[in-house]
């Protein structure tokens, strides 16, 4: 129940996964905007097709089955307990 509580409190805020997925940012002045939109109304950039959730997935490691965000060295999800396959790369 407390998490649920934590995850309304932080869409109130305009925050969590909820709020990011109906929101980009233009990458050239900052506007956010609705994801709907394809060309930002302050500077006339075109937007990608990314929202703020895509970008910050890309950039953070997280688990495939619950979405939630992982420390490098995780190797179960301390949420969902899915097991974790890290990529190794060879060098």
């Amino acid at each position: 129940m407390a998490a649920k509580a934590e995850m309304n409190w932080l869409e109130q805020c305009g925050f969590g996964p909820k709020v990011m997925k109906r929101m980009k940012v233009c990458p050239h002045c900052g506007t956010v905007v609705d994801r709907e939109q394809s060309v930002c109304p302050d500077c006339g950039m075109r937007l990608l097709t990314k929202t703020l959730y895509d970008c910050y997935r890309e950039r953070h490691l997280c688990c495939d089955r619950c979405g939630t965000v992982l420390t490098s060295d995780a190797r179960f999800c301390p949420h969902c307990g899915q097991p974790l396959y890290l990529k190794i790369s060879a060098d």
